[in-house]
């Protein structure tokens, strides 16, 4: 494992759990980057499952709608 340099900022997750979790869950704040076009760019709070295995990415409508996402097919 490489060792931390001083000064760097570094982002990590450090989950516990008492036996196997069957998921993985975390709040969490999302947002759209600034330079997607859209009405709002504040933060939302809500709830992440992660995937350690996934090779693709889903949110829900709900979520998408309050992110004011456009629908793509």
């Amino acid at each position: 494992m490489p060792k931390l340099k001083p000064g760097q900022q570094y982002a990590a997750m450090t989950n516990r759990a008492v036996g196997i979790p069957r998921d993985i869950r975390s709040r969490v704040q999302i947002r759209l980057p600034v330079l997607f076009p859209a009405e709002s760019h504040g933060w939302i709070d809500t709830e992440a499952l992660w995937d350690t295995g996934a090779t693709n990415s889903v949110i829900s409508i709900e979520l998408a709608a309050r992110l004011k996402l456009p629908v793509v097919s």
